[in-house]
């Protein structure tokens, strides 16, 4: 259960660490952790910060995009695939956002400003020649359906 400051009560429970309940008990579940996630991101940057090791014996802007493309943008994928996308969509923007943060201070360049071509090919796997990158919004209902695939087959 939790309560609002205006006295509002969202009824629920996790399981398995996915809430189980009403819309404002998942809702404010996942902003809990999505503070969490955000506040992990926060302190890898900070301690791989390229300004803070301009050493070029040490490759941390290398580093950073590595954790990036294969840890950082996955880390919502749990909740993704567990919870159903309309109560993912604010936690896959909050995450989208904070990654887009990342990037730029990764790459040392404001993407905002890129083409739209170039923004979407950042999204292409990199065996097209893209980044890779895809972003938690997309992916949600993707995460959701394949979930329920791997479950009823279980069932089945």
């Amino acid at each position: 259960m939790i309560i609002d400051e205006d006295g509002t009560t969202h009824h629920g429970i996790t399981v398995c660490n996915v809430p189980v309940g009403s819309y404002g008990f998942v809702s404010r579940y996942l902003g809990k952790r999505l503070k969490r996630i955000i506040a992990g991101y926060r302190r890898i940057s900070s301690l791989l910060d390229p300004g803070r090791w301009p050493n070029p014996e040490i490759p941390s802007r290398q580093m950073l995009w590595i954790l990036l493309l294969i840890c950082l943008q996955s880390m919502g994928d749990y909740w993704l695939r567990h919870l159903r996308p309309d109560h993912t969509a604010d936690f896959a923007r909050g995450i989208d956002d904070e990654l887009h943060t990342r990037l730029n201070l990764y790459l040392g360049v404001d993407t905002v400003r890129w083409s739209d071509i170039a923004r979407e090919r950042m999204r292409l796997p990199i065996r097209y020649r893209g980044c890779g990158l895809r972003q938690a919004k997309d992916r949600r209902h993707g995460q959701f359906v394949g979930a329920m695939v791997q479950s009823v087959m279980q069932i089945g």
